[in-house]
């Protein structure tokens, strides 16, 4: 995840395309990162955790590579090799994994590559 201008970017994952429900595992430039859930309506997202971390190259135009593994209700998120949080929430047991970019304030670009999936 490479973020270009703007505010941040984002594994989306859990996603039910019925409901428009989602977990969302987002950093930005500055070294921070936010894990959300969003329910089927567009104006109720709740933040789960959030913080810093070392582990985020900061700065536009910096590559960073995040994981995170689902299973069962225990969600955990890498940044760079780096464990950063685990999560324990059972909102959402399914669904699908994509990437995205959130604007804040500022408009946003994020370029992704050699995103994988493995089933565990």
């Amino acid at each position: 995840m490479t973020i270009v201008q703007g505010d941040e970017g984002c594994i989306i994952f859990r996603y039910d395309r019925n409901t428009s429900k989602y977990y969302g595992f987002c950093i930005d430039s500055s070294g921070n990162y936010e894990f959300i859930a969003k329910d089927q309506n567009d104006n109720n997202v709740t933040t789960l955790r959030n913080g810093s971390s070392s582990a985020i190259n900061q700065g536009l135009s910096q590559m960073n590579t995040v994981g995170v593994i689902a299973k069962g209700s225990e969600l955990t998120m890498y940044i760079n090799g780096h464990y950063v949080l685990v999560v324990n929430d059972n909102a959402y047991s399914s669904g699908s994994i994509g990437v995205g970019a959130s604007e804040n304030t500022n408009s946003t670009e994020v370029a992704f590559s050699n995103a994988q999936v493995w089933m565990l």
